[in-house]
């Protein structure tokens, strides 16, 4: 069985006056950092740049947005301050989101008619979610307009645009976090907690 490791760090730990000075980063990654306009998104961009630095190396920003390599297949999601990084050698999609409470009319927007039935409390909506969420980041087309036919199994196959792709969730403190890969059925997840030196 294989094992994917998500590297994960809780931005919030940082000094927020140190954050362009964290290892492998390039005057870009600095550059993008500064540009953000709250503090937390501030943090989140500049972990998430020490991710790709330390982990890829060097990437480039696909037409839909996405960071691509040419040397491995790579996924950055975040939220609330914590980031999370996982790569491997098929097209690979994570996603990471803190359970809180959401309104009835967004659950039913992203939504099947099926799948909001069978939400019962917002824990549902979210292991959902992050389940469409982490496929369409593997499949690497970014949010689409029809994202209620975006399959939501949270464990198992998926059939989309004709290819077949596994899904696994986990829930990590008050997170749940899918991961979904390409062709890989037999896989678990391990988390792998950051150590950041300032």
């Amino acid at each position: 069985m294989k094992e994917i490791i998500i590297n994960t760090y809780n931005s919030l730990q940082l000094n927020a006056n140190k954050l362009q000075t964290l290892p492998n980063l390039r005057k870009e990654d600095v550059e993008k950092i500064a540009r953000y306009k709250t503090e937390l998104g501030q943090r989140e961009e500049a972990v998430s740049a020490y991710f790709k630095r330390k982990y890829v190396g060097d990437f480039f920003i696909s037409d839909k947005g996405k960071p691509l390599s040419s040397n491995t297949y790579f996924n950055i999601s975040h939220s609330n301050g914590l980031v999370i990084f996982s790569q491997y050698d098929k097209p690979i999609g994570i996603d990471i989101e803190k359970v809180e409470k959401i309104e009835d009319d967004i659950k039913s927007f992203v939504m099947s008619d099926d799948e909001y039935e069978d939400i019962k409390e917002d824990e549902d909506f979210f292991k959902k979610w992050v389940s469409k969420e982490s496929l369409l980041k593997a499949v690497g087309s970014g949010m689409v307009r029809a994202v209620k036919e975006v399959p939501s199994t949270y464990d198992g196959k998926k059939e989309y645009n004709g290819k077949t792709y596994y899904s696994h969730l986990i829930k990590y403190n008050e997170f749940f976090i899918s991961v979904t890969i390409e062709d890989v059925e037999d896989f678990n997840i391990k988390m792998q907690i950051e150590e950041i030196n300032l």
